[in-house]
C-alpha cells in the first residue's frame, strides 16, 4: 500500500503520481518498486539458459 503523498499542491512542479521521463530517466512514484524483482527473473533466466 502506497503512503498518500499529500497536498498535491505542495509538490513544486510535478504531480508525483504522474510519470515522466527526462533525460533518459523514469521519474515518478512506483517508477523503482520492481527494478529489483525484475533483474531477479532476468538473471535467473540466464541461469537456466
Amino acid at each position: 500500500m502506497l503512503c498518500p503523498p499529500g497536498d498535491l499542491g505542495s509538490w513544486a512542479d510535478r504531480n508525483p503520481l504522474a510519470g515522466r521521463i527526462a533525460d533518459g530517466v523514469v521519474y515518478g512514484r512506483g517508477a523503482c518498486d520492481m527494478k529489483g524483482g525484475l533483474v531477479s527473473a532476468l538473471l535467473a533466466v540466464r541461469a537456466l539458459q
